[in-house]
């Protein structure tokens, strides 16, 4: 599997566990935070983990470096948002 693939299959299973645990915190009034540090642990464990990096895998860089995994571990957080934002439209259409 190619590493883009990996990181898109990847932030589509974060998306996944943090959309079935967040009704756990959606009433707490700062319960979004506790949305974004969850997808930026698991966000991280994921990437440094797997050592992905998303500069690399685009061709942009010869190596795995740090700052493309800070960079792959920010478009997993902001990508889960992105998935849950696509797939909730979906559902409400889909009703």
């Amino acid at each position: 599997m190619n590493s883009i693939t990996l990181i898109m299959a990847l932030s589509a299973i974060i998306w996944y566990v943090i959309d079935r645990t967040k009704p756990m915190w959606s009433e707490i009034a700062w319960g979004k935070y506790i949305t974004t540090a969850l997808a930026g642990v698991l966000g991280a464990a994921v990437v440094f983990g797997y050592k992905l990096d998303l500069v690399c895998a685009m061709g942009m860089a010869s190596e795995v470096s740090i700052v493309g995994q800070i960079v792959t571990v920010l478009s997993l957080m902001c990508g889960s948002s992105a998935i849950s934002e696509i797939i909730t439209r979906i559902k409400v259409e889909e009703k």
